[in-house]
Parts: structure tokens; C-alpha cells; sequence
């Protein structure tokens, strides 16, 4: 699906009706075919690789043709944004998709598998104008800079189920704790994995005069780099707190299973005790008190007294 927009006066994107005779200021494909890919390539003469990376969930982050005058061939810029939602095991995890952004000579040119929130936040009016933007340019910092918070507001929320996973571990052992254990570290090596991927992009265009020379552009590009570094951090702490974690986990669940041999096998001991004296006394050779009419009576009480001395005792040596 293409999305074909222009800006009005007030600096918004509205759609373009009519693209195949007017041009448009921004152009966004999602979910494309390759017919629609092969259509922009030509039209605006760039590599088709240059769209069909956007639509590869292993696509990493890389810029092309940065710097220089985007008349002849546009450049290209690919991000990894992080995605939020429900594995085959019904779990939430957090995963990252390209996004690739191509600046032609007069047109912006997005592209995403799917199209995220914070991408239709710049489609959509902005009466605060906080998502405007005038330049291929400062979409680029606009954008890296939603994707650096996204970061760090899923990692959030990732510490803070590690936090919850921590206090259910105190008190159980069930197998659900560990498909969510292993759902938060897979998605932390997504994260982990993109931020790294991401921070070679944001250095390079530090170095780039296109988005240094305003100082508000320049001010909003160390914005993004103080967010992406805050987001490499927290995802490398998250990392080896749910490391820990991990281990921590198999230690309880250990102590758990343990904990519940060892109170079955001290129940197994004590109920040995009537086994073994039912035993004795069910022998065909002369026992005490056969003959005693009150024989039954004298035995059970022995063995219930013999049973909570043996309970009292195994109870006060924590056997259970």
C-alpha cells in the first residue's frame, strides 16, 4: 500500500489525490508488492534494495549516499524501531523492524513492513506542531529521536516484569515463569542487537553539515544521541539483570522441587513406621498382646504415640 501526501500552508500532510499528475512531498509504502517497489525505484532512481531491505525482519541498520547532493541518487537511511506484541506462546515480546527512509531530490520516501504509531503521528494533523517537519532532514531526527523513546519506554516495561517476575519467584516454581523469563531475554537481545545496530547511523550524522548547520537541528541531534546512549544502557544493565536473574531462578526452582522431595520423602518415613509394625504383627508366630483383648487398642496408641515423636523429632531437624 502507498500512501501518497503533500503539505499544506500550515506545514501538515494531507493526501494527494492525484499523484500520477501532481508530485508529492511524502511518500510512505507499507506492506508492498514488487510491482509498487519496482514502480518507485524507477521513478525516482534508486536501488531496489533500497525498499526491499525495509520489508526484511533481519534487515540491519546502514546509510547510503549520505552527504551529498540527492538529485542524482537519493540517500538512504535504515533504522531499527522496536515493535510490541504477542508471541506463539500468546507472551508479549518486544521486537525490531527496519525502517528505511529515502531523501530524493524534493521527496520523502518511507518505508516499513508495517506502519508504527509514532510514523502516523507525522501523517496525522498536529495542532501542537510537535511532529512538523520542513526537511528530509529533521523527519530523520524527528524520527530517530521516537525511536530512541520507544526504546526506553519498552525497556521500562521490561524491568518492570522483571521486577514483578522477582516476587513471584519467592514463592513458586511453575514452568510459566520460565517461557516469560525467556520471552524478556529474547526480546532484550532484539533490543540490544538494534541499538548497536542503530548507533553507527546516528554517529555518522553527526558529522554531516545537513543536520548540524541549524542549531535547532543540531540541538535535537544531540538530544537523540543522549537518548539512544541512555537507551544502550539500560539495555545492557536490563541484560545482565535478567542474567542473574535467570540463574537466581534455577537456584529457586531447585530449592523448590527440593523442598517438596524432601517434605515427601519425610511423610514416606513416617507413615513407614504402621507399615512396618502392622507388619510384624500380622505374622502367623506368636506376638505380645495376641491374646489380650484390649491388643488392637494398645498397638494403635503405641504407633500414633511412636508417630508424633518421630514427626516432633524430624520436625524440630527441618527434615520437613
Amino acid at each position: 500500500m502507498i500512501h501518497y501526501l503533500n503539505r499544506d500552508e500550515k506545514g501538515d500532510f494531507l493526501p494527494n489525490n492525484n499523484p500520477e499528475t501532481t508530485s508529492s512531498d511524502w511518500i510512505h509504502i507499507s506492506q508492498a508488492n514488487e510491482e509498487d517497489i519496482l514502480h518507485l525505484a524507477h521513478t525516482y532512481h534508486f536501488p531496489v534494495d533500497y525498499l526491499t531491505g525495509a520489508f526484511d525482519a533481519d534487515e540491519i541498520s546502514r546509510y547510503e549516499k549520505l552527504g551529498k547532493q540527492y538529485d542524482n541518487t537519493p540517500g538512504l537511511i535504515v533504522l531499527l524501531y522496536p515493535l510490541k506484541k504477542k508471541s506463539r506462546l500468546n507472551l508479549t515480546e518486544y521486537v525490531t523492524r527496519p525502517l528505511s527512509i529515502i531523501m530524493a531530490e524534493d521527496t520523502l520516501i518511507t518505508a516499513t513492513h508495517d506502519t508504527p504509531e509514532f510514523l502516523k503521528s507525522f501523517m496525522q494533523v498536529d495542532d501542537d506542531k510537535l511532529n512538523n517537519f520542513e526537511t528530509a532532514d529533521q523527519f530523520v531526527l524527528k524520527a530517530s529521536m521516537h525511536i530512541a523513546s520507544l526504546f526506553i519506554t519498552y525497556l521500562k516495561e521490561i524491568n518492570k516484569s522483571t521486577d514483578d517476575l522477582e516476587v513471584q519467584l519467592q514463592s513458586s516454581s511453575k514452568s510459566q515463569y520460565l517461557f516469560d523469563l525467556m520471552e524478556l531475554q529474547k526480546s532484550l537481545v532484539f533490543i540490544d542487537t538494534a541499538l548497536k545496530s542503530n548507533h553507527p547511523v546516528i554517529d555518522r550524522l553527526k558529522e554531516l553539515e545537513d543536520f548540524t548547520a541549524n542549531p535547532i537541528d543540531d540541538e535535537l541531534l544531540r538530544d537523540v544521541m543522549v537518548e539512544n546512549r541512555q537507551a544502550e544502557v539500560m539495555a545492557s544493565q536490563t541484560y545482565r539483570l535478567l542474567n542473574q536473574l535467570s540463574s537466581t531462578f534455577s537456584s529457586v526452582i531447585s530449592n523448590n522441587l527440593n523442598t517438596v522431595v524432601k517434605f515427601l520423602t519425610s511423610i514416606t518415613f513416617i507413615f513407614t513406621i504402621p507399615t512396618l509394625i502392622g507388619s510384624l504383627w500380622g505374622m502367623n508366630v506368636p506376638v505380645p498382646f495376641e491374646n489380650s483383648p484390649f491388643g488392637f487398642w494398645i498397638l494403635l496408641f503405641g504407633t500414633v504415640i511412636l508417630l508424633a515423636v518421630t514427626a516432633y523429632w524430624m520436625k524440630k531437624n527441618e527434615f520437613f
